[in-house]
C-alpha cells in the first residue's frame, strides 16, 4: 500500500563559533525543496526508504552541526555535517520506515 507523504520544513539557521568571530558569516540552510526521497521510490508502510535533506553553507566560514529529521513530533534520527564555506551543497539522510498508510508529515531542523 502506497503512502502519501508532505513536507512541512521547520528551518533552523545555525550559527556556531566564538564571540570574537562575530564578523564571519556562519549561515546553513536548506528549504523544503531541499528535502527528498530516494529516488524512484515511495514511502510503503513497514519498508524502509532514505529521506535526504540537502544542507548548504552559504557563509564565509566552515560549519558543523546536526541535522535532525522528524515524522511529526516523532524523532526519526539524526546526522553530523560538516560544510566547507564556498563549496557545493551536501546530503544528509536517515532511514524511515513508515508505521502506517496515509500522509505524513516529516520535519527537518
Amino acid at each position: 500500500m502506497r503512502t502519501t507523504l508532505f513536507f512541512l520544513l521547520s528551518c533552523a539557521l545555525l550559527g556556531f563559533g566564538p564571540a570574537s568571530t562575530l564578523a564571519a558569516s556562519f549561515d546553513a540552510s536548506l528549504t523544503s525543496d531541499d528535502i527528498s526521497l530516494a529516488k524512484g521510490q515511495f514511502p510503503t508502510e513497514r519498508q524502509p526508504i532514505r529521506l535526504y535533506a540537502t544542507l548548504t553553507n552559504a557563509g564565509t566560514e566552515d560549519i558543523e552541526g546536526l541535522v535532525r529529521f522528524f515524522e511529526g513530533d516523532r524523532f526519526i534520527g539524526g546526522k553530523v555535517f560538516s560544510l566547507r564555506s564556498g563549496t557545493r551543497p551536501e546530503d544528509a539522510w536517515v532511514l524511515w520506515t513508515p508505521s502506517s498508510p496515509g500522509e505524513h508529515t516529516i520535519r527537518v531542523e
